[in-house]
């Protein structure tokens, strides 16, 4: 016990005295962040065999009683203090940074950024907690130490509680108590331990689901699919709820800014260009555009190079390498009521499938072109003829808007009008370029969904499966059975190297 304090003291005064610089972009501990942390864990360590040893004393002989308890509860506060010098030891100072706004208007606003390692302090700061409570509880009799621990399972089943009826439902407002338990006692303490998700997305109410699918193309011309999450492949119910968080992950859009509006006007006006056919009800979507957050970008890079660095190669043909990567967001939309009992519909058709296109990607994982004009838009199929329509149209609605432009003139027309009509001509010339490139085949039109019949079954085989089939050779699911595809209700897109069907 005595080594643990004086190493981790040994930190705390590092700590003081060599300062770790303000963190960057490429966050690096340095000597000193290291040698603090080596001595932090070689102090948690010895004090927590401390610990195992003045118990290890009363083994077999129950909880031990006062004052026999009296010399674990002494080192439960010794080792308090050495998660209380581990605390102080790891954490950096923080640092403010002064950023000038860029709408030239020149007000200064100073960021706030926390000290490295700030999380490891805030766990060095909790052990400090459960040391105290536990040599209090050394010393108490033990009818109120059953009650202490009875209470304390009591507060934490209630704050998980709080957690869920806090988010008020559809039309209505939560309970006053459970917002006031919520905000002002529980959820700091719900943050830390991160139970602090309601899971409102799974009942009642639950919106619809989002997939990934993935798409590999080899060099020999060989193609893997894969769906995240699986439903027909996952071990266990559970295990499909569990990585539904994978789709979920990928379905926040960028929130809307408000010097984004040329483009939101740009892009709505491409939409009705496109003649995109009226979304299902129910679909999560109010927009046929919308552009993932920066952390959903960047996880699902992360999805597309975990698959392809797992399948570098096409099945029996090692010498074939990754050529590119296609993902999709796949909405099901869920199937209102009257459309089953009035129209007979099933909700499994694939006019509820809903597709996004995510891009393409190269075998590292990362997107090649993130200016693609049909990324992050959900798209239906598009056959030769219609493409040649599109053409024309794209044409005269650039004319038109070059043409009204020229008008008005700049001096009829504010500044942001203008620049709306200048992006949306070239939006349009930029798609009139995409679309020349499809009538000359060098990057073929596909229907997503008609492309699901080269697989062995919908929905396509997932990552678990195949691997077992690589393994262990298991036999299909008993009762899985193989389900039609309807191509009426086509949704679909682009692919680059796929045969025009």
């Amino acid at each position: 016990m005595g080594i643990g304090l004086v190493v981790t003291a040994a930190a705390w005064a590092l700590n003081r005295i060599y300062p770790e610089p303000p963190s960057t972009a490429e966050i690096s501990l340095g000597w000193s962040g290291w040698t603090r942390l080596a001595l932090v864990v070689l102090g948690a360590v010895m004090g927590g065999v401390a610990l195992r040893t003045e118990l290890g004393r009363h083994k077999g002989k129950g909880w031990p009683q006062f004052p026999e308890s009296a010399t674990a509860a002494v080192v439960c506060v010794l080792l308090a203090q050495i998660m209380l010098f581990a605390g102080h030891g790891l954490v950096g100072e923080a640092s403010t940074q002064p950023m000038v706004s860029n709408d030239n208007t020149g007000d200064v606003i100073t960021w706030n950024r926390p000290g490295q390692m700030q999380s490891l302090g805030f766990v060095c700061r909790a052990g400090m907690i459960c040391a105290y409570v536990g040599g209090f509880l050394l010393v108490i009799p033990e009818v109120a130490r059953r009650v202490f621990l009875v209470g304390s399972l009591t507060f934490h089943f209630c704050g998980i509680l709080s957690a869920v009826l806090s988010v008020p439902p559809p039309n209505g407002n939560a309970p006053w108590l459970v917002s006031q338990a919520w905000t002002h006692v529980y959820r700091p303490y719900l943050l830390f331990i991160y139970q602090n998700n309601a899971y409102h997305f799974y009942s009642p109410e639950p919106g619809p689901p989002s997939f990934l699918w993935l798409q590999i193309t080899y060099t020999d011309g060989g193609k893997r699919w894969f769906r995240l999450p699986d439903t027909e492949n996952s071990p266990t119910p559970m295990h499909f709820q569990r990585m539904l968080s994978i789709g979920e992950s990928a379905s926040s859009a960028v929130q809307r800014e408000a010097g984004a509006f040329r483009s939101e006007a740009v892009i709505q006006k491409m939409a009705q260009l496109l003649g995109l056919e009226k979304l299902p009800r129910g679909t999560i979507e109010p927009i046929t555009w919308r552009e993932p957050m920066p952390n959903a970008k960047h996880l699902m890079c992360s999805y597309v190079r975990s698959l392809m660095s797992r399948f570098p190669h096409p099945e029996g043909n090692p010498e074939a390498n990754i050529l590119e990567g296609h993902l999709w967001r796949v909405v099901h939309s869920i199937i209102q009521p009257g459309e089953i009992a009035i129209d007979g519909r099933d909700g499994s058709e694939r006019r509820y499938f809903v597709t996004i296109y995510q891009g393409e990607y190269n075998e590292k994982g990362s997107l090649q072109d993130p200016n693609d004009p049909l990324l992050y838009w959900m798209l239906q199929a598009y056959d030769r003829k219609m493409i040649q329509q599109l053409a024309v149209q794209a044409a005269e609605r650039e004319t038109e808007v070059r043409r009204l432009r020229d008008l008005r003139g700049r001096d009829q027309t504010s500044a942001a009008e203008n620049a709306v009509m200048v992006e949306e001509a070239d939006a349009l010339k930029r798609f009139q370029g995409m679309l020349q490139i499809w009538l000359k085949e060098e990057a073929p039109v596909i229907d997503f969904f008609k492309l699901q019949s080269e697989t062995t079954k919908f929905p396509p085989v997932s990552v678990w499966a195949e691997e077992a089939n690589r393994t262990a050779k298991l036999p299909p699911k008993a009762g899985a059975a193989k389900k039609p595809v309807d191509d009426k209700a086509k949704v679909g897109i682009r692919g680059a190297g796929e045969a025009k069907p």
